[in-house]
């Protein structure tokens, strides 16, 4: 078979999410072999370009003094990530969740939130459901909430948020097991599955 640098030859002229979705899928050790060929610089950009999950699966395979090696090339929002993500067991809802979500006051009218969720899109690894979230935010009441963006288009315009939200949506814990996580997410066919912290807030610790 190729070698690892023959590999990266092949994968670094392909664009860049075909060339991570490829990266992703290949064997752990084939994955910290070619860890081992790349630049820095390299290495930085191809980990900047993973999801956050996969990004601290790799870096927690890969020997430490690599791993602080690189930690500087990475922007700070990435290296706080790593850092937040690394924190929760591995196997937990809270090693995996995002680090974002499209949130929403529960006063906004539909048409403010489309504007501010299309501001937010490139920048949310979901974005099928937005929640809603008090100033401090916490999921309104016991449960999450969230607004499918099919309720936010057909929605009347003189309707707040909080009028059209659902209030009975399914959500993890940062120490729910990912499995369960999983067939929580099979289970109700979701597309993608809230997760709040310790203090009920949604996404990490804060």
């Amino acid at each position: 078979g190729l070698e690892p640098s023959e590999i990266w030859e092949i994968l670094k002229h392909i664009p860049s999410r075909t060339r991570v979705e490829i990266f992703s899928h290949l064997d752990e050790n084939l994955q910290i072999d070619m860890v081992g060929v790349l630049k820095r610089e390299e290495l930085a950009n191809l980990i900047s370009d993973m999801s956050p999950g996969d990004r601290v699966d790799l870096l927690k395979s890969i020997p430490e003094d690599q791993r602080e090696a690189l930690m500087p090339a990475l922007a700070q929002a990435e290296r706080e990530d790593i850092r937040r993500l690394s924190s929760y067991p591995e196997g937990t809802a809270g090693a995996i969740m995002p680090s974002e979500y499209g949130t929403l006051s529960p006063h906004l009218f539909p048409a403010e939130a489309l504007a501010k969720l299309r501001l937010e899109a490139p920048d949310k690894e979901t974005i099928y459901y937005a929640y809603v979230v008090d100033d401090r935010r916490k999921l309104i009441g016991f449960v999450s909430l969230f607004v499918s963006l099919k309720d936010l288009i057909l929605a009347p315009s003189n309707k707040r948020i909080e009028e059209i939200m659902h209030h009975n949506v399914i959500f993890a814990r940062v120490g729910d097991d990912q499995e369960d996580v999983a067939r929580k997410i099979q289970k109700y066919d979701l597309l993608a599955l809230p997760v709040i912290n310790e203090s009920s807030q949604l996404g990490p610790r804060k």
